[in-house]
């Protein structure tokens, strides 16, 4: 899977590289930036640094029935996760950017038990360098690496492991490439992403979660010189997580699907709408809307449901 991973990106590169128009594109308009849910969706001039922080949550629904194999299975799981991110361009043509998250999981299951985890997730130091640039339209690449600060030693009242969804971090190094699209025009803007999580290796339990492929398209409207608004269309190809963790018994994954790691990977078609508003003092809120229309996952899974993200940014 890494291979196809790293030739879809290749391709892609190619692919996007095709177009040409005559205005200059720049990221000073409230469309300027792509909907809040997307990280790492432009570049900086030398010298130039901004902030940032979303607020995301993403709800999930149980699963109704379970295989007879399980006798228990989860009935709903919240998500909270707080995004704080920092970018600075020591040039024209390379933008770095740091990203960390706090995240809180709670999980309801079937005989009345909740689960609780809370802590910091992995940290991701990525590069984002120039490819080639047309008046209207921009094309960069990105290459990240995960750093595994997050937690995956979360454990239940009774001291037990808590399912591989609940913990806050995949425990791997992580390598993190994509590629970026960006056009405009006086009224519009438009862009696209590609990128992957390919994992370098198992943690330290044993086990490493999937390698990942996210797409996303997304085209905006600028309403006037503060207010832009978004539609997103995104694709997530997921892959299962390869092993077991040593600290999830055989008896606990029998008992509850979330502890079976067979129970991973997937696919995931979601559609959004956002709001982008650019105060004259450079500050931005924003604010995006997403929800799942169609999926494929392997085994007995939760599906994701209604998820938004509000964020601030601020560059100087």
């Amino acid at each position: 899977m890494k291979n196809k991973l790293l030739t879809t990106l290749l391709l892609a590169n190619l692919g996007l590289g095709l177009a040409e128009t005559s205005a200059h594109w720049t990221s000073s308009r409230p469309d300027g930036h792509a909907p809040i849910g997307v990280m790492a969706d432009h570049q900086h001039a030398k010298g130039d640094w901004m902030a940032s922080y979303r607020y995301m949550f993403m709800e999930m629904n149980g699963i109704p029935e379970s295989s007879p194999t399980y006798t228990m299975h989860p009935t709903y799981m919240d998500m909270e996760m707080h995004m704080l991110g920092a970018m600075y361009a020591p040039s024209d043509n390379l933008t770095l950017m740091l990203m960390a998250n706090h995240i809180e999981n709670d999980m309801g299951m079937s005989n009345g038990s909740t689960m609780h985890s809370k802590d910091w997730g992995d940290l991701t130091l990525s590069g984002l360098f120039d490819i080639k640039s047309w008046d209207e339209e921009t094309l960069f690449g990105t290459i990240g690496l995960g750093i595994p600060t997050g937690s995956i030693d979360e454990k239940n009242a009774m001291g037990a492991q808590l399912p591989y969804g609940m913990q806050t971090g995949s425990g791997t190094w992580d390598l993190k490439p994509g590629i970026n699209y960006l056009g405009q025009t006086e009224e519009y803007s438009w862009g696209a992403q590609l990128n992957a999580t390919i994992r370098l290796g198992d943690n330290d339990h044993g086990y490493s979660l999937g390698d990942n492929l996210f797409a996303t398209g997304w085209a905006a409207k600028k309403l006037n010189d503060n207010l832009s608004i978004s539609a997103r269309l995104t694709a997530q190809f997921l892959g299962s997580i390869d092993g077991t963790d040593e600290n999830i018994t055989m008896m606990m994954a029998n008992m509850s699907a979330p502890n079976d790691a067979t129970n991973s990977g997937g696919e995931i078609y979601s559609a959004g709408v956002g709001l982008n508003y650019l105060f004259a003092n450079g500050h931005r809120l924003a604010l995006e809307y997403t929800k799942p229309f169609d999926h494929n996952l392997n085994g007995f899974q939760m599906e994701p449901d209604n998820i938004w993200t509000l964020g601030w940014q601020y560059a100087w």
